[in-house]
């Protein structure tokens, strides 16, 4: 503030009269009123080059002007409109103008842009300032001119002196003007380019402390202080996308200085001394590079990025140590800030995102380290040109802070997928143009993030750190669980905490492709609490204070491991299967092992693989299906699905391809049993041999990789499935059980026909079953490695069913009649019909 001379009191900027004595007040020159803007700091040390321009030109004997034109680029609320008069008021101070009056050309007003109009304006201009303010409006989006654009280029090379042109517009149109190739002739009719910046907090503070004091309120040191957490506040809602705030740049600090007053006087206030009760009550709080680290050390589990985020506090302070000392190298000697954050759902990517931005703003890296969330949506457009304005719109936002693209390897989805592309080339070149203004951090999936990286060259260059994010171990999510219940104010009774950790421990090693890490603590907790909910409700009485904020072991659910009558109604269908004799005894075996692991506690994941080799019609799948059903009633496998895929489901047409749907179906069968039937089909076939292997490849790496998680059974006939293990000396060491499918008896191979007929509700004549019998025996002695066992039954029983129709039909029966005769079955269908 201004103090009068007579009486020394403080007087509000711009004040015309003391308010203490009345005594006249010099009004503030051109320079002093622009000296007091926020922030255009190029602008004005270019103002004094030309100043000093123009003095050296005087002394020399020459004449102080040369040829002047501005460029101002700059968003809403960067003061550009004012910018106009006081230009024409420091340059007519300088005497580089003769009229201290500019005229002014708006570009909403379309009007002004009449090609009569403007040459008009041009020459009114003579002798001071044509300020054409809302510029943008002279170019089309991609920054191609139109039609007054061009007119004023012309007008401007044709009298390069006088007036002094001053553009200012929005960086829409403008920007992309300044970066085309194009454009370079027209942009070199321009002397200076400037482009003001988004205001920071400090400077939104500062705004808003000046339009407080000119209203003549004072803000002692601790009220200014509060005023900046509350300006760190309001921006970090504006760049996070808050709706209640409707303003940006110099027009949020004037909104939120109106508030203060309102505050100010609603409070009561009278003495024209704001509080930092004033400023409201959600404000920021800066926190000291020490206490961020220990909050991270505080992080549960995470060791590794723990680890990472040290060094990356050491390279940074090495860095800053290197640069005082003028060691610093060049601009391409920075260290990469940019970062890959890789890990399974629920492993704290967005945490980590968020403690990294304020790692950033602590070491001065970054002037705020807000977080921007973006996904696929926020960044990829529906048509044409949409998704470079969404992209260059959310760096925008995430300028001095970071830009967190979750699941960023689902930006390009295809070759074919242009869109998502140009997200991934615009979002390069932002962050070469953009270098420095804030940071990248993508995050997704290993495996995709690893795929993503290599479909642009760019991006392997920009993202040179990787961190991965482990799964959390059992000991860690009970730890989660125990912070969860504390900040909800409960307690674990005797023996909880060590059915949490049993839990989780049994989880966590049969992990399915839907395993949630630290949103399965979050899930456990609801789960107890609403346990405790239903057992309080159960005991007849109102629960007191110290029952309702205690969890009991018995509110902890068990995990899913099914049932006893799940294990025995599957055991019981298998046992009912006719003949297999090999095979029951060797499930009842396994089941009987299993059973034992169980019924002594065992956590240990089900690491056992089964070949099943026999002929075709022996009972593969359905076996395979109760053994799904076996395992999970067993609790060794957390589902009893059973997924069923051959080679044309694995192997893909082209390269590449092949890996990523072996993995599809894996993750299907995640927690269940992938049965590969005619497993052996995997094997090399000419040309297309390298895409199965690629399929036994990848089934070997999950195999080993997902131990415990699911169950494979490979099955097929004998000889061809001893080449199959023999084409990979993994393959023999996966497989821990055999099991052998021999050719079902004669005796067998009737007793399935009979079950056929009583499931289809049919009649076998006197002598039918004779007939059958014999006709069995013939078949089953002719049988070749190819006989198809049940199928080759279930061929004869509808050959049986289509001579008994034919047989009935020519004998005309009544309609009352033909139905019984229909179901019965006699010697001579049989006779009809050649059994191979």
């Amino acid at each position: 503030m201004k103090a009068c001379a007579s009486c020394a009191g403080a007087n509000r900027p711009g004040a015309k009269f003391c308010k203490f004595c009345g005594t006249g007040l010099a009004a503030p020159t051109a320079a002093q009123t622009l000296a007091s803007l926020v922030g255009l700091d190029n602008l004005r040390a270019a103002l004094d080059a030309i100043r000093l321009e123009a003095e050296g030109r005087r002394r020399s004997g020459r004449d102080p002007r040369r040829a002047l034109a501005l460029l101002i680029i700059g968003d809403s609320g960067t003061a550009k409109s004012q910018l106009g008069p006081m230009l024409a008021s420091v340059l007519h101070d300088l005497q580089l103008v003769a009229r201290v009056q500019p005229v002014v050309v708006n570009g909403l007003q379309q009007d002004d842009l009449d090609s009569q109009k403007l040459a008009a304006a041009f020459s009114k201009a003579k002798g001071s300032v044509l300020f054409v303010d809302n510029a943008q409006l002279l170019l089309s989006p991609q920054g191609e001119p139109q039609a007054p654009f061009n007119q004023l280029m012309h007008l401007m090379e044709g009298s390069p002196l006088d007036p002094v042109v001053v553009m200012a517009g929005l960086p829409s149109g403008l920007e992309a003007f300044c970066q085309r190739a194009a454009s370079r002739n027209l942009l070199g009719r321009f002397s200076h380019v400037f482009r003001i910046a988004d205001y920071l907090p400090e400077q939104l503070a500062q705004i808003c402390a000046n339009a407080l004091l000119g209203n003549s309120f004072s803000l002692p040191d601790d009220t200014r202080g509060q005023l900046l957490m509350r300006m760190r506040w309001l921006y970090r809602r504006l760049k996070s996308g808050g709706p209640d705030i409707r303003a940006v740049n110099g027009r949020l600090a004037l909104d939120e200085a109106a508030e203060i007053e309102r505050r100010y006087y609603t409070r009561g206030g009278s003495d024209n001394v704001l509080l930092p009760e004033d400023m409201g009550k959600d404000v920021d709080r800066v926190k000291s590079i020490e206490e961020i680290m220990a909050a991270v050390d505080d992080l549960i589990g995470m060791g590794s990025i723990k680890t990472e985020m040290r060094t990356l506090h050491r390279d940074i302070e090495n860095n800053r140590l290197r640069a005082s000392l003028g060691l610093a190298g060049d601009e391409d000697d920075k260290l990469a800030y940019h970062f890959i954050l890789t890990g399974n759902p629920g492993t704290g990517k967005t945490t980590v995102a968020r403690k990294l931005g304020e790692v950033f703003e602590a070491l001065g890296v970054l002037p705020t380290g807000h977080v921007v969330e973006v996904d696929r949506s926020k960044l990829v457009g529906e048509y044409q040109g949409h998704t470079a304005t969404k992209v260059v719109a959310a760096c925008k936002q995430a300028e001095g802070g970071v830009l967190f693209v979750d699941e960023a390897y689902a930006l390009v989805q295809g070759n074919n997928d242009s869109f998502g592309r140009e997200a991934v080339d615009t979002l390069l070149k932002r962050m070469e143009d953009d270098r420095g203004k804030y940071v990248v951090i993508a995050a997704g999936y290993d495996g995709e993030m690893q795929e993503f990286v290599r479909t642009n060259p760019g991006l392997k260059s920009r993202f040179k750190r990787t961190y991965h994010l482990d799964d959390y171990t059992p000991d860690e999510l009970t730890e989660i669980f125990n912070v969860q219940a504390a900040a909800k104010r409960y307690t674990l009774g005797a023996g909880t905490r060590e059915r949490v950790l049993a839990f989780f421990a049994a989880r966590c090693a049969r992990k399915t492709g839907d395993f949630a890490n630290g949103r399965e603590a979050r899930n456990l907790f609801d789960d107890v609490r609403s346990a405790q909910s239903g057992r309080l409700s159960r005991q007849g009485r109102a629960p007191d204070a110290g029952e309702m904020v205690v969890l009991l072991p018995e509110d902890v659910p068990g995990v899913a491991t099914g049932s006893p009558q799940t294990l025995a109604a599957a055991l019981g269908e298998l046992q009912a299967l006719t003949g297999l004799q090999e095979v029951k005894d060797a499930v009842s075996r396994l089941a009987a092992t299993l059973n034992r692991e169980r019924v002594l506690g065992s956590n240990k994941p089900l690491e056992r693989h089964f070949l099943f080799l026999g002929g075709p019609g022996t009972g593969k799948t359905t076996v395979a299906k109760l053994m799904g059903r076996v395992f999970h009633g067993l609790g060794m496998l957390p589902t009893d699905r059973v997924v069923e895929v051959t080679r044309t489901d694995l192997v893909a047409g082209y390269v590449g391809q092949t890996a990523k749907l072996t993995d599809q179906f894996i993750d299907k069968a995640m927690g269940g049993v992938l049965f590969i039937d005619e497993a052996y089909g995997l094997l090399p076939r000419g040309a297309q041999g390298d895409f199965g292997i690629e399929a036994v490849n990848t089934l070997l790496k999950r195999m080993e990789d997902d131990r415990g998680k699911f169950v494979v059974v490979a099955a097929g006939y004998h000889r061809e499935m001893k080449e199959f293990l023999d084409s990979n000396s993994g393959l023999k060491d996966r497989f821990s059980d055999t099991i052998n499918f021999t050719d079902y008896g004669p005796s067998e191979l009737q007793q399935i026909f009979i079950s056929m007929c009583d499931a289809e509700g049919c009649q076998r004549a006197p002598g039918f079953d004779d007939v059958l019998s014999e006709r069995l025996r013939a078949l089953h002695a002719a049988r070749t490695v190819n006989f198809g066992n049940a199928r080759a039954v279930r061929r004869l029983f509808n050959d049986v069913k289509s001579a008994c129709g034919e047989r009935v039909t020519a004998l005309q029966l009544s309609e009352a009649e033909q139905p019984a005769a229909m179901r019965l079955f006699t010697p001579a269908d049989l006779q009809q019909r050649d059994p191979a």
